[in-house]
């Protein structure tokens, strides 16, 4: 079964693109698939090897071990690569390289974003231009939160001008905001963009239930 790799982006940072794409590496896995993870940017605190939480739980969702080459750069200050201080973040022209490294010898690939699609690796480059040149459908994640419909649209609007492909959008119901149903009539309303899926609060961590496999994966 030919899948295409996947890139989790979302709509800005903490709207649960980690449960996603770990669900995402299970359901694929669940499906016999060999999945290969990477994070490629993350920031925060770590436990002392340079990977990223998040990368771990990536990891663990593959079954493989938790090692730098699936999260080339951590940083410990919470903000994106480009800080405008200087700062060097790894370019991604070797960030792709690395990418295609983990990718040759898996099934498919799921790839984890920073933080929002427009969180800048560059003055001009940004995480939808990563999507775009490492050649990966984009999941857009957005949550239920007061403001969503403008950030889901900015996203979109963002990735259309980037060149980004988008799959479609993944609602994640973690707030006490709209409700499921009035949310993905306004997103109807507003872009022809499709809601993929809709997670509850009662989703175990990383674990996808009741998706639809094939309207998630494009196949």
């Amino acid at each position: 079964m030919d899948i295409p790799p996947i890139f989790v982006g979302g709509t800005c940072t903490d709207v649960g693109k980690t449960h996603v794409a770990a669900g995402l590496v299970r359901m694929l896995r669940g499906m016999g698939m060999n999945v290969g993870v990477m994070k490629p940017y993350s920031a925060g605190p770590h436990d002392g090897t340079g990977v990223s939480q998040d990368a771990r739980i990536l990891a663990d969702a593959a079954g493989i071990s938790p090692t730098p080459e699936i999260n080339p750069h951590h940083q410990t200050l919470e903000a994106p690569p480009y800080t405008g201080s200087g700062a060097a973040a790894l370019h991604p022209t070797r960030m792709i390289e690395r990418y295609r490294r983990l990718a040759a010898d898996r099934d498919v690939m799921v790839v984890e974003g920073m933080g929002g699609l427009l969180v800048p690796i560059l003055p001009d480059y940004f995480m939808a231009d990563l999507a775009r040149d490492m050649g990966l459908r984009t999941l857009v994640v957005a949550d239920n939160a007061v403001g969503t419909i403008h950030h889901t649209v900015s996203t979109l609007l963002a990735c259309h001008h980037r060149g980004t492909e988008v799959a479609g959008i993944v609602l994640n119901m973690i707030r006490d905001g709209y409700g499921r149903d009035m949310l993905q009539d306004m997103l109807r309303g507003v872009t022809d963009t499709p809601v993929l899926a809709t997670l509850s609060h009662s989703d175990r961590p990383g674990i996808l239930g009741g998706v639809d496999a094939g309207a998630l994966l494009g196949i």
